[in-house]
């Protein structure tokens, strides 16, 4: 259809990859901001404890090249680990991809992409500057 994520036969739009991703109910992600990364997060939204985890990260980073980091925490059900970011060695003025896998022993339990992980497009022309969270809609001309 249209709208869907399939087309009419069934083959995946763009879309779907991204729509995977973020429905994960074990996601692993990175806190970052326009030229920093904070903490490198897993959230487990279902029962399952599974131990110890491991989460891979790879920067490919278009300069500097590619830097793989390791981190071990205990993941339980319904549970949150957050990694401090402060041994990555990484400039934000470089084009880096960021690449994160969460593994139980041999097992991948999560995966998240970021492209270009420090650049922020402009709005396009006439797009609201700002969101009201009190009304919970774009604010124009304001």
């Amino acid at each position: 259809s249209f709208y869907g994520v399939y087309d009419w036969w069934g083959l995946p739009k763009q879309g779907v990859r991204a729509l995977e991703e973020v429905n994960q109910p074990v996601a692993v992600f990175l806190h970052y901001g326009k030229e920093k990364i904070y903490s490198i997060c897993v959230v487990n939204d279902t029962d399952t404890d599974y131990g110890k985890v491991t989460v891979k990260l790879v920067f490919n980073a278009k300069h500097a090249g590619q830097r793989v980091y390791s981190f071990d925490g205990v993941l339980h059900g319904d549970g949150f680990l957050a990694f401090a970011a402060d041994a990555l060695e990484y400039d934000a003025s470089d084009v880096i991809d960021a690449t994160l896998t969460l593994y139980k022993d041999q097992n991948v339990l999560a995966h998240n992409r970021n492209e270009n992980l420090f650049f922020f497009p402009n709005p396009p022309e006439g797009y609201p500057g700002r969101i009201s969270h009190e009304l919970g809609m774009r604010i124009f001309n304001a």
